[in-house]
């Protein structure tokens, strides 16, 4: 297998995990808040906050390691871990002494649910640029067209992703073993 088919590989499959990781925690919200309006806007602030955040702190960090491949896998081993307990932290916050339907009690759940995913969207976030760096320092290609073919493949893999989770993966498998198989 050439390097650069198995750096697509890995983040195809890292595509492919973050989506599967997104709508579930789309569903968990939903039973969460019993809205999918406020479900679908948290999710999305805690992933695209994340994202954000990880591109930003350790994207700064990828251009100075000297194995950004190895970043890359602590970065996803560090997702692995920190999206495992979500499921698990997004159910016990229904026993909060508030409730989610008034005010002060959807402020305070909706905060918190969005610090539980925060991690692993951050995490997710650097995945990117650690991987990106690793593609640029091994091709002989301009880095936009670099860049952006990895981007893809990760977008394709995205999709695809969306596309099992949402019509086969938890009909077939059930929504725990969906959400281990990201893991």
């Amino acid at each position: 297998m050439s390097p650069r088919f198995f750096l697509a590989t890995l983040f195809f499959a890292s595509g492919v995990a973050g989506l599967i990781y997104e709508i579930l925690w789309f569903r968990h919200f939903g039973l969460l808040f019993g809205n999918v309006v406020h479900a679908t806007a948290l999710v999305l602030v805690a992933f695209f906050s994340g994202l954000a955040l990880g591109n930003h702190w350790i994207g700064r960090y990828a251009d100075r390691v000297t194995f950004p491949l190895r970043l890359y896998g602590y970065l996803e081993l560090g997702v692995a871990v920190t999206a495992f307990p979500i499921p698990i932290l997004l159910g016990s916050l229904k026993h909060l002494p508030v409730l989610p339907t008034t005010s002060g009690g959807f402020l305070l759940t909706a905060m918190l649910a969005v610090l539980v995913v925060l991690p692993a969207a951050t995490l997710m976030g650097g995945t990117l640029p650690a991987l990106g760096r690793e593609v640029v320092s091994r091709s002989k290609h301009a880095v936009a067209g670099s860049g952006g073919r990895l981007y893809a493949v990760n977008t394709f893999g995205a999709a695809c992703g969306a596309l099992a989770t949402g019509f086969a993966l938890p009909l077939y498998i059930g929504v725990w073993n969906t959400y281990l198989l990201a893991v």
